[in-house]
């Protein structure tokens, strides 16, 4: 499979269907996809926060840190470990990250899903 046909593909199904749809390696593209979507239209960490809870941001920062996006990763992990109100300083900066792609671009996901790809082969 294509790589670019699966991220898409990942991002349909986890709109469509929902999160718990999805397999570990889709969940990872979907919530990549979603935290950039968010902090691109202003939302920030607002929006997964709400829909998946603290716990949440564990599985997003596993998804960055898997493409090598390590200060968004680290960035997710202080907000969930820290005290139970989120810190409008730590949320900004997190959202900063995410917005100009820290540590990665798209190829890096392509390339991690390729990854995959030739794992299970």
């Amino acid at each position: 499979m294509d790589a670019d046909v699966f991220i898409s593909g990942a991002i349909d199904k986890g709109s469509r269907q929902g999160i718990l749809s999805l397999s570990s390696l889709e969940r990872s593209v979907y919530l990549i996809s979603e935290a950039e979507v968010a902090c691109d239209m202003g939302s920030g960490l607002d929006y997964p926060l709400r829909h998946y809870g603290r716990d949440g941001l564990d599985v997003c920062a596993d998804a960055f840190e898997s493409i090598q996006a390590i200060p968004i990763a680290r960035a997710l992990r202080e907000i969930r470990y820290a005290d139970e109100q989120l810190d409008e300083e730590s949320a900004e900066a997190a959202q900063s990250l995410i917005s100009s792609r820290t540590g990665y671009d798209y190829s890096s996901i392509q390339k991690w899903v390729e990854s995959h790809f030739h794992e299970s082969s």
